[in-house]
């Protein structure tokens, strides 16, 4: 930043005149600093403007998508490969280790705690979550994060179409408590994969909209992060899942997850380039 200023100083006193510096949009000398100075360049000054041109910041935001593009190549492998494999190992002893161990702890307090955990996850709890969210980034005018709320409902979605693939059975009686039946086939856990896209996206545009007040941000965030890290336990000790159930919807969560980011980046690096 201290870099910018003197540059601007520098150009301001080796250039036409100019009435005052206040003629400068601050937006300008405020981007100055998002991508390093290279060979002693900061910003292009344009005499018939007298406006400060920000470097380019396309750079950064290509940088970021590339890595979130293989990120999503490198856990959608690990994903069907146990996908693969649970489908030909629909029981095995690392689960029932799991469940008996996190199952070992249950009394009446916990119990009522896990299921809270788990409500936001049951229909028609989740729809009323993801509507609730989209409405309150609509009110206060944030369209495109209301858009990406909106379509962490395709969870729901994804985790059907996978189970159906699947097709492995919940886990019964007498190998684990079950707390409440489900319907649906057990692999990938629904529940986590909804908690990972939706409360990991609340959290993603948290830390991006610095315009919310910073104490909502940190509170919405915090909340969202104790759910994400909460609920596969809460599946494996209420007898929904196996462990590897949480961990695949854990999986296919963080695709959805990243590829949202990936286009809600480039959504933002052309709305930014348009304004610039």
């Amino acid at each position: 930043m201290a870099h910018c200023v003197k540059k601007t100083l520098s150009l301001l006193t080796n250039s036409v005149a100019i009435p005052s510096p206040m003629l400068i949009p601050s937006v300008y000398l405020r981007d100055c600093y998002v991508v390093p100075p290279r060979n002693d360049k900061c910003c292009k000054f344009i005499p018939q403007t007298f406006i400060f041109k920000p470097c380019s910041t396309k750079m950064i935001p290509e940088r970021r998508k590339k890595l979130i593009a293989i990120v999503i190549v490198i856990i959608s492998i690990g994903f069907l490969a146990l996908s693969a494999f649970i489908a030909h190992f629909p029981t095995t002893l690392l689960d029932e280790h799991f469940s008996e161990k996190i199952q070992s702890y249950q009394n009446p307090t916990l119990s009522i705690v896990m299921e809270q955990i788990s409500w936001f996850g049951y229909f028609p709890g989740s729809i009323i979550m993801v509507v609730l969210a989209s409405l309150a980034f609509l009110l206060f005018k944030y369209k495109r994060e209301a858009l990406f709320m909106l379509l962490t409902a395709l969870a729901g979605l994804v985790s059907t179409i996978f189970k159906v693939m699947v097709n492995r059975p919940r886990p019964s009686e007498p190998l684990v408590h079950v707390f409440k039946k489900a319907a649906q086939q057990s692999f990938p856990s629904g529940h986590v994969l909804f908690y990972v896209v939706y409360f990991g996206m609340l959290t993603l545009l948290m830390i991006q909209l610095k315009e919310i007040p910073k104490f909502i941000r940190v509170i919405v965030s915090v909340i969202s992060l104790f759910l994400i890290f909460t609920i596969p336990f809460s599946r494996i000790y209420l007898g929904a899942h196996w462990f590897t159930d949480v961990v695949g919807g854990a999986l296919i969560g963080m695709v959805c997850l990243y590829t949202l980011s990936y286009f809600y980046e480039r959504k933002a690096t052309k709305v930014y380039e348009n304004k610039a």
